[in-house]
């Protein structure tokens, strides 16, 4: 896996840790190209070893992955994992 930078002004903002933010990136994860975002900026929902679902948003910098967001996921993308886990064979995440 690829370096990981954090934000950590918005992480602490929302809650979040850097070591729940490797946990995501790690673990099973649904990856999406950023909607409201650039190209080349990616959104991640996962899931914590803790069990908390995590919406992480990072830009691909060649040799790191730039977290540049991280927050509590939304209840519509917790779904969306879910049904993608689902769909791919993988028991709840």
């Amino acid at each position: 896996m690829k370096a990981v930078r954090c934000h950590f002004a918005n992480m602490a903002k929302h809650g979040v840790r850097e070591e729940e933010v490797r946990e995501c990136l790690a673990g099973k994860h649904l990856r999406l190209r950023n909607p409201s975002g650039a190209r080349g900026t990616y959104l991640v929902v996962g899931k914590t070893l803790g069990g908390r679902y995590l919406e992480i948003v990072f830009e691909d910098r060649g040799d790191c992955r730039w977290v540049f967001h991280a927050m509590t996921a939304r209840p519509r993308l917790v779904r969306l994992f879910r049904v993608r886990m689902r769909q791919h064979g993988h028991e709840e995440a």
